[in-house]
């Protein structure tokens, strides 16, 4: 007990308080600026901001933007920053700038403290799930992590061109312990999955918590045994849902959270533009595959161009993913 005393304040504006995206304690606001790149803006916007709390600039000629937050949240800016690692850039306070830099060299400092890998054990945390796409006109192969795409869009040409990609998942990966593929041939199975895989989500979004990490990987390097495997949810028939509005409602809930909790989405369908009603779909599938399409619309809307309407109708594809793209060319061994 002291003497102090204080006097309660008797002006609060509740809904001011609520509205601040970081911090629920208010003590002094101030404005932090982030750079926000162009693969990440629609996600980052789409999120429910306060408009008196968050504002975005138009893109710049590169099409990043700039997001201007008020709050007093500091400490969760920063942990928030964190997580998103790359796709965004903290500006100013000038400040906070400084504590951010100082958290990530605690960071880097901890785990510098671990034992050293072999480079096979790298390798495997580097490229935990990886897909051979094809090969380029080098005969270079073409290979996609899908623990960094995070999702992979596969749409075009014959089916059986898709279904080389997804044999992939099915021979390689269906018996190894640190991935598990999940491929539902019936809607209303593929709908029970999709319930069990949000449980699952909140289950991993905890444990990674409660260890204070920031991703599944983080979590598997420091608990080797309890590793959690990587999940990967196929569906091979995108266009045929019936409840297309209800995928689309578990795909918002599951995608933007899913790279951290290891959980990643492979698509595949005939006609993307049968599908544009799912608009989800191509906000949470930045990587794209698109083999031969007669439809003009359809190229633009996954490639940004035309060029997908002069593939041959077997054997080649155009790849994207964020800036890197090129035509690829079907391996069938």
């Amino acid at each position: 007990m002291t003497d102090e005393t204080f006097r309660r304040k008797t002006d609060l504006d509740i809904a001011w308080i609520m509205s601040d995206p970081f911090g629920l304690v208010q003590v002094d606001q101030f404005e932090a600026i982030i750079e926000v790149w162009k693969d990440s803006v629609e996600r980052i916007k789409g999120r429910d901001w306060s408009k008196k709390r968050v504002q975005f600039t138009n893109p710049d000629g590169e099409g990043n933007v700039k997001m201007k937050i008020i709050t007093s949240g500091a400490f969760e800016l920063v942990r928030w920053l964190r997580f998103m690692g790359n796709e965004v850039r903290l500006l100013e306070p000038s400040w906070l700038v400084h504590e951010l830099k100082a958290s990530i060299d605690e960071l880097k400092e901890n785990y510098d403290k671990l034992p050293k890998q072999s480079s096979a054990a790298c390798n495997e945390g580097n490229m935990a799930i990886s897909l051979i796409l094809g090969v380029r006109d080098n005969d270079a192969p073409l290979t996609i992590d899908l623990c960094k795409a995070p999702h992979l869009l596969l749409v075009g040409g014959v089916e059986n061109d898709r279904n080389v990609i997804l044999a992939q998942l099915t021979e390689v990966y269906w018996s190894k312990s640190n991935v598990v593929v999940k491929c539902p041939s019936e809607e209303d199975v593929m709908f029970e999955k999709l319930d069990a895989l949000v449980e699952e989500l909140e289950r991993r979004y905890v444990l990674v918590a409660n260890a204070e990490l920031v991703n599944i990987m983080d979590y598997n390097a420091r608990h080797p045994y309890d590793r959690q495997p990587y999940i990967v949810f196929v569906v091979k028939d995108l266009e045929g849902i019936k409840e297309k509005a209800r995928f689309e409602e578990y795909l918002g809930r599951i995608a933007a959270k899913a790279r951290s909790a290891g959980i990643h989405f492979v698509l595949s369908c005939d006609n993307v533009l049968n599908c544009t009603d799912m608009v989800k779909v191509f906000d949470y599938t930045p990587s794209v595959l698109c083999f031969h399409v007669d439809d003009e619309r359809e190229s633009q809307l996954l490639l940004d161009s035309s060029a997908a309407i002069s593939l041959p109708t077997e054997g080649e594809a155009l790849y994207r993913q964020g800036f890197e793209s090129g035509v690829i060319h079907l391996t069938m061994e």
